[in-house]
C-alpha cells in the first residue's frame, strides 16, 4: 500500500483505519512529518521493519513492512532534503528483491524538471542493473501517460499495472472532477499480478493505492517488458547528466 498522507491532514484516525482494513506486508508513506510519525507510532507494533525520515517540507518518507529488510538505504540523489529509501526485502521463502521508493518535486513554472526527470531515470537505472527483481513506488508528480514516466519504464524494464486495466486516479482526491494518476507502483515481469485497488479517502488530497503481487519468475518471459531503444538511453543519459554537476549521494 502506498499513500500521500498530506502533511497538514490531521486525520491520523482514519489513516489508520484504512491500513488496519488493508493489512498491507508493505506500506509507503509520501509526506509525513514530526507530528505524522508521532501520530502513527502504533504501527512499530505492526511492522518489525522500517526506514523513517519525517519531514517538515512535504518530502518526508516512511517505509513500513513486515518482511525483513536488508542493506535499507535512505538516499539524497540529487537535491538536499527530498530523500528516496532502497531495500533488499527478503521474503518468508528467502527469495529477495528490491524495493525503491520516490517522491521527487513537481514542476513549477520558475523551474524546470531536470532534478525530477534525472532523479526518476537514475532509480531506473539502478532497477535495471540490480540482480534482484525490482519493485519501484512512490508520488512521481508525475501522470501515467507523460514522456517521463514512459521513459522511465522503457529504462527501467518494469511493468506498470495501470496499462489495460484504467487510469487509478489517486489526485485530487478533494476534487471530483480534476483527478489524475500520480501515485505508482512499478514491479519487475518476474512478479504477477494479483490485484490493484484504489482505497477510500481519509482527508488527504492523494487516495492510497492497493496492490497485490505474486513472485513467479518461473513465469516472467510471459510478460512484455518494455525496452528503451538507442535514442531513449541517449536521452536519459542526457537528463541524468544534467543533474549531476552537483550530486548528493548521501545515505544513512
Amino acid at each position: 500500500m502506498i499513500s500521500n498522507v498530506r502533511m497538514s491532514n490531521t486525520r491520523y484516525g482514519k489513516f489508520l483505519k484504512v491500513v488496519r482494513e488493508n493489512d498491507p506486508d508493505i506500506l509507503l508513506i509520501n509526506e509525513p512529518n514530526h507530528k505524522w510519525a508521532q501520530e502513527i507510532a502504533e504501527l512499530d507494533k505492526v511492522y518489525p521493519y522500517c526506514i523513517k525520515c519525517p519531514l517538515e517540507n512535504t518530502y518526508g518518507m516512511m517505509f513500513f513492512s513486515k518482511f525483513k529488510l536488508i542493506n535499507e538505504e535512505k538516499r539524497f540523489l540529487v537535491e538536499e532534503g527530498i530523500p528516496s529509501f532502497y531495500a533488499i526485502v527478503e521474503m518468508p521463502t528467502g527469495k529477495r528483491f528490491d524495493f525503491f521508493t520516490v517522491h521527487p518535486q513537481p514542476p513549477h513554472i520558475d523551474k524546470n524538471t531536470d532534478t525530477r526527470e534525472g532523479e526518476l531515470l537514475q532509480v531506473a537505472r539502478m532497477a535495471k542493473a540490480s540482480r534482484y527483481a525490482s519493485i519501484v513506488a512512490g508520488d512521481l508528480n508525475d501522470v501515467a501517460w507523460s514522456h517521463t514516466t514512459n521513459l522511465f519504464r522503457k529504462i527501467s524494464g518494469l511493468l506498470d499495472p495501470r496499462i489495460g486495466r484504467g487510469f487509478y486516479n489517486t489526485y485530487n482526491a478533494l476534487i471530483p472532477f480534476f483527478r489524475y494518476s500520480l501515485d505508482h507502483i512499478f514491479y519487475d515481469s518476474a512478479f504477477r499480478l494479483i490485484r490493484l485497488k484504489r482505497l477510500r479517502g481519509f482527508g488527504s488530497d492523494h487516495f492510497p493505492i492497493l496492490i497485490r503481487l505474486s513472485y513467479e519468475p518461473q513465469d516472467a518471459d510471459e510478460h512484455d517488458a518494455p525496452e528503451a531503444d538507442q535514442e531513449e538511453q541517449a536521452e536519459a543519459q542526457e537528463l541524468i547528466d544534467n543533474v549531476k554537476d552537483e550530486p548528493l549521494n548521501e545515505k544513512a
